[in-house]
């Protein structure tokens, strides 16, 4: 795995995955269980926590630890009852054990100091609001530790994205791409060098696109859309791809062609790795326009008006 676990469980907005935690899972579970103990909620496993020998109910304690199984029979309690069954269905009886004299004080004055009126139980959800029912969300919400912002994960995961293109701008956005300059540190058999260009150590930020090769297949494909805008630094881009959120066109085609363009470059880097035959940049550009027309075609095809301008604003940049 190129991230670690806790990364990948971070949501999305915080550069992660947006997968489940299995530990805070757990932990929301358990504290459901101590929910519905608290609010006698109607289950089996509350029907057999709640009973007079064995839930913690009186100030001393759990009585089956004081009375044993000689107490159940001698004060005629049924291992099954509850304080309600005990006080609806027996009277108060006095025994030669002080330990049983003092369970059944304990008993006749919890019902002495009973109430009509009934606690209810509230759960404390987002902005401190009680609720009377469990939220799994809320308590989700509660339990997980945020930590910063990333920006630019707008840019990263959106409406009608290629998983797969997605998931390599992630990894580079997180510098986890197995690039020459980071394999120098594993192993220093490699060379380092770009097998785009072969002129320079591939770092990310070379790759991306200050080598010759990226960039010409970048700025053929981006320099219509971007406009004023264009640029070929990968930090800029990053700040820019999600920043045109009034046009929804405009936005979707950016953070498209930016990510086809990653995955395409990254995908061809590994194919001259593996020692087979380069294609040109123009090779890569015409492929990359036609995943873009077969992504826009898609689109039209599941009737989303909101991006129905996608085809015509495509071509007028590629003019």
């Amino acid at each position: 795995m190129k991230l670690s676990w806790d990364q990948v469980c971070k949501p999305k907005i915080e550069g992660g995955l947006g997968l489940g935690n299995l530990k805070q899972a757990n932990d929301v579970s358990c504290l459901k269980l101590i929910w519905r103990i608290l609010s006698h909620g109607d289950s089996l496993w509350v029907k057999w926590i709640e009973r007079f020998w064995f839930d913690s109910w009186s100030p001393l304690g759990r009585l089956y630890d004081i009375a044993g199984d000689r107490g159940v029979i001698d004060m005629g309690i049924n291992r099954q009852m509850t304080v309600a069954d005990a006080w609806r269905t027996r009277h108060r009886r006095r025994h030669r054990n002080s330990a049983r004299n003092a369970i059944e004080d304990v008993l006749h004055s919890q019902w002495l100091e009973r109430t009509d009126r009934r606690d209810k139980i509230m759960w404390r959800g987002t902005h401190d609001i009680f609720k009377e029912k469990f939220s799994t969300k809320d308590t989700w919400n509660h339990i997980w530790i945020t930590s910063n912002t990333m920006d630019p994960h707008r840019g990263v995961w959106f409406t009608h994205e290629t998983p797969k293109h997605s998931f390599s701008v992630c990894l580079a956005a997180h510098v986890r791409l197995a690039t020459g300059g980071r394999m120098l540190r594993w192993n220093r058999g490699e060379t380092g060098v770009c097998y785009l260009c072969t002129n320079c150590i591939e770092s990310r930020n070379h790759l991306f696109f200050s080598c010759s090769y990226s960039a010409e297949i970048l700025e053929a494909l981006a320099r219509g859309l971007f406009q004023q805008h264009y640029t070929s630094d990968w930090n800029q881009l990053l700040t820019i791809v999600p920043a045109q959120r009034k046009d929804n066109v405009a936005c979707f085609l950016m953070k498209y062609i930016f990510q086809t363009t990653v995955y395409t470059i990254w995908h061809e880097r590994n194919r001259r790795r593996h020692d087979e035959a380069p294609k040109s940049a123009a090779t890569l550009i015409q492929g990359i326009d036609k995943q873009m027309r077969n992504r826009i075609t898609t689109i039209q095809r599941k009737r989303d008006r909101r991006y129905e301008a996608s085809f015509q604003r495509w071509l007028q940049s590629r003019s």
